[in-house]
């Protein structure tokens, strides 16, 4: 592929090399702040396709890859993500995860095969204006990952005029991109509540105060009270322990709470914990509430879409905008709070849905995605020829 926009053609040495890596990296998913061996993975490769390349050192295992034009000129950055997620894959795979309990499951093995590949082709044809970052960002999965770059001197420094990011999405069909000016994708924050009693001989449980009523009325009340399109999802609940010489005396409860806008999801929230203390102290119960994984929405701005939307025209690539924006949340949105940004969609056929046991991202997918990238840079930097 160049820099002017010709696709990879299947028997490319690149293609084949980012198949490979892809295949690497999937063996090897890692949890958010532990991707040591990922980041060494990317790394390696990219001292072998891009020998010399400008490489900044970033929050955690995250790091930057800079490409400098011959003039002055803007700054764009492009995003991937380097973390696996909680899931333990089905034994059907070819390529598995060697990391109990954790899987590629939503595609960042991909998405970093892509950058990578994108670092190999900006090396020989660089940019002729202005600046371009590839960033490979550490700690997605837990919506930590972005604010923590953002305040890392270098990221400050480097100070983005435009950046960038693809998500994959299963049942769209292979190769459309997916594009949404404004919301793209819900604010979401894991809600924890503990329920505290008394404890109790099982012979007399009611000497003591037990949580588990409360605790169940919660798990039906919070999902209830959304207001669509905002939902509660329970993720964890556990009451009492298995020691059967003891009543129930404490509880914990999880749910990721979402809504399409960062004000809708805090009323939720609030509601929420109004409704888990009430219960609470109705029931005679100690509580106590902490919040984690907090994603803000995800807001394109409408002149970054459009470069998305010039870039998939001119390479012929289909286009879809969802009438809404997608429930699940992406850290992206912090960026895109603070500087002109967008995420957009690749379609990647029938797989299972991300997240899931039998998720596996498919590299039909990286050639697309390269050109989507390097038509986004020629518009906004010109190219080296």
């Amino acid at each position: 592929m160049s820099t002017s926009g010709k696709t990879v053609s299947a028997d490319s040495p690149l293609l084949a090399d980012l198949r490979i890596l892809r295949e690497t990296l999937h063996t090897i998913p890692e949890p958010s702040w532990n991707e040591q061996k990922t980041s060494r993975a990317i790394q390696s490769f990219l001292s072998r396709r891009c020998a010399g390349a400008e490489v900044t050192q970033l929050t955690g295992t995250g790091f930057m890859v800079v490409f400098r034009g011959r003039t002055e000129g803007p700054r764009t950055v492009i995003r991937c993500e380097l973390d696996g997620v909680r899931v333990t894959e089905s034994g059907d795979h070819a390529i598995r995860s060697n990391t109990p309990e954790f899987s590629h499951a939503c595609g960042h093995d991909g998405h970093m095969a892509v950058s990578a590949g994108l670092a190999a082709i900006l090396c020989e044809k660089p940019p002729a204006k202005g600046n371009v970052a590839l960033l490979f960002q550490p700690a997605e999965e837990s919506g930590e990952g972005a604010a923590a770059v953002m305040e890392h001197p270098s990221f400050k420094s480097f100070n983005p005029d435009y950046i960038f990011a693809f998500h994959n999405i299963p049942g769209a069909p292979e190769g459309t991109i997916i594009v949404r000016d404004n919301l793209f994708a819900f604010a979401s924050k894991g809600m924890h509540i503990t329920l505290t009693g008394t404890p109790a001989h099982a012979a007399s449980p009611d000497s003591g105060i037990n949580p588990t009523n409360a605790a169940l009325d919660l798990a039906r009340a919070i999902p209830l009270s959304a207001v669509r399109p905002s939902l509660a999802t329970i993720t964890y609940i556990r009451v009492g322990s298995p020691d059967m010489g003891r009543a129930p005396f404490d509880a914990e409860l999880s749910m990721t709470l979402r809504s399409p806008r960062n004000t809708g999801l805090g009323v939720f929230s609030k509601a929420a914990e109004t409704l888990a203390r009430s219960t609470a102290e109705a029931a005679g119960l100690k509580v106590a509430v902490s919040w984690s994984d907090i994603f803000p929405e995800t807001a394109n701005n409408p002149a970054c879409t459009a470069i998305i939307r010039q870039a998939a025209a001119c390479a012929g690539f289909t286009m879809t905008e969802p009438a809404e924006p997608f429930p699940w949340s992406e850290d992206f949105g912090y960026y895109t709070a603070l500087y002109h940004g967008a995420l957009f969609g690749i379609g990647s056929g029938h797989t299972a849905p991300l997240h899931d046991q039998d998720y596996s991202f498919p590299d039909s997918i990286i050639s697309p995605a390269l050109e989507m990238y390097l038509r986004i840079i020629d518009h906004i930097h010109g190219s080296e020829h």
